[in-house]
């Protein structure tokens, strides 16, 4: 018989701790396109929970939620403050429109800007017999 990992989490927060369910969170892939600045297009796989949502990344690359003064999501290069581009919409997951120019002090996105597709949390089935 096969359940949804929700029951596993059940299990796991009545024997020992929210935080052994929560490590086990997974989430799509992201799907990015359409972006001037070609480098930053394609799949990003998911990385971990950074700033309270997942991060995704790709080569040299990444999306991450930055919750600064005025929190964004950004797509740039990973560990620099280079941002290529960013969306301002507090979604928990990166928005599939909206994506604009750099949020931070360095841009370095092009026209077009990207659409990003994907990303959202999976609920993988185990089985329990």
């Amino acid at each position: 018989m096969r359940r949804p990992l929700a029951a596993l989490c059940v299990f796991v927060l009545a024997t020992m701790s929210l935080a052994s369910c929560v490590a086990g969170q997974s989430y799509a892939p992201v799907v990015v396109s359409g972006a001037g600045s070609a480098a930053v297009n394609g799949t990003y796989a998911y990385s971990g929970i950074v700033n309270g949502k997942p991060a995704y990344v790709n080569g040299s690359y990444s999306i991450e939620w930055f919750p600064n003064a005025t929190p964004y999501w950004k797509m740039g290069l990973s560990g620099y403050v280079i941002d290529y581009y960013c969306n301002l919409g507090d979604t928990a997951t990166p928005p599939s429109t909206g994506w604009q120019g750099g949020c931070g002090a360095v841009s370095g996105g092009v026209l077009p800007y990207p659409t990003a597709s994907g990303g959202g949390e999976l609920t993988p089935e185990i089985d329990v017999r």
